[in-house]
């Protein structure tokens, strides 16, 4: 409906950008970059908060440089319809609690908390479970074993339940954010483009060996792992016989250890052709622009 407005020349639905204005800029006020009927309002199409920033620096900045090329890449996604709003649909469906850029900065300044030495010493606990549950069913030892033995895997939980809550808290804001930018990535990974500006950008997408959505969703899916200390008798099963804490977050930190250059980067290209896509859409609808 809000496209359909804008036929009529209506753009009263659409963002006018008021944050973005630079008080100081030399020439957007007189331009009407931003507020109401501005530029920013007719061109901005975008789908996600980093994509709408970057399109607004693009034009505080009035930066001339490599026009044409711009303008070819624009050409290009202009007849791929399908891709750009494939594309702005799944980026729509990314409900935001936290931004990217405290994504990023969480997991830069983040510190690991769970000792190395638990990545064996966790399937050691978690046979010494599977025994003690064996030879108590059987009678062999008493069931006060098995208890002792769960106590002992509580206590071991404990020492860190309030560090991996406080994580899991944090990251819960953020845990479908990676699930829908999984799937975006994904969507470029399959796409090929011809304009260099949209080659130089999307060759981050399918470098050798990194399949950056499988690696982004892993995460969602440890994340998911992590979650299911919610449900109190899961989480006293898990806290007394798998230390389920301790094992998700080894992964998690790890995760993190590995990936949060990338992050950055991946957020930043997320960006660029979000804000492309909108550019290419008004192209596509205003043919004559």
């Amino acid at each position: 409906m809000t496209e359909l407005a804008c036929f009529d020349g209506d753009y009263s639905k659409h963002n006018i950008g008021s944050k973005y204005k630079l008080p100081q800029h030399e020439f957007a006020h007189d331009l009407d970059i931003f507020g109401e009927r501005s530029i920013f309002q007719y061109l901005n199409r975008t789908a996600t908060e980093e994509g709408e920033q970057l399109l607004a620096n693009w034009l505080n900045q009035n930066d001339i440089h490599d026009v044409e090329a711009r303008q070819i890449a624009l050409e290009e996604l202009k007849e791929k319809p399908e891709n750009r709003l494939h594309y702005h649909a799944q980026a729509k469906t990314v409900k935001k609690e936290i931004s990217s850029a405290a994504i990023f900065n969480y997991f830069s300044d983040y510190k690991a908390f769970i000792p190395t030495i638990w990545k064996y010493l966790v399937p050691i606990f978690n046979l010494g479970s599977l025994a003690a549950i064996v030879l108590a069913v059987m009678g062999i030892i008493p069931n006060a074993y098995l208890l002792f033995w769960f106590l002992f895997g509580c206590s071991i939980t404990a020492v860190y339940f309030k560090r991996v809550t406080n994580v899991q808290q944090k990251l819960d804001k953020a845990r479908y954010i990676f699930l829908n930018y999984s799937k975006l990535i994904q969507h470029l990974e399959g796409q090929t483009f011809n304009a260099p500006i949209l080659k130089k950008h999307h060759a981050v997408f399918t470098e050798k060996n990194k399949a950056y959505s499988t690696k982004l969703n892993r995460l969602y899916e440890y994340l998911n792992a992590l979650d299911q200390r919610q449900n109190m008798v899961f989480a006293l099963i898990g806290a007394g016989l798998l230390l389920w804490d301790i094992k998700q977050m080894l992964k998690i930190e790890k995760w993190i250890e590995e990936q949060t250059e990338s992050v950055g980067v991946l957020f930043d290209e997320l960006a660029f052709f979000d804000a492309y896509y909108a550019l290419a859409h008004y192209n596509f609808i205003h043919a004559d622009f």
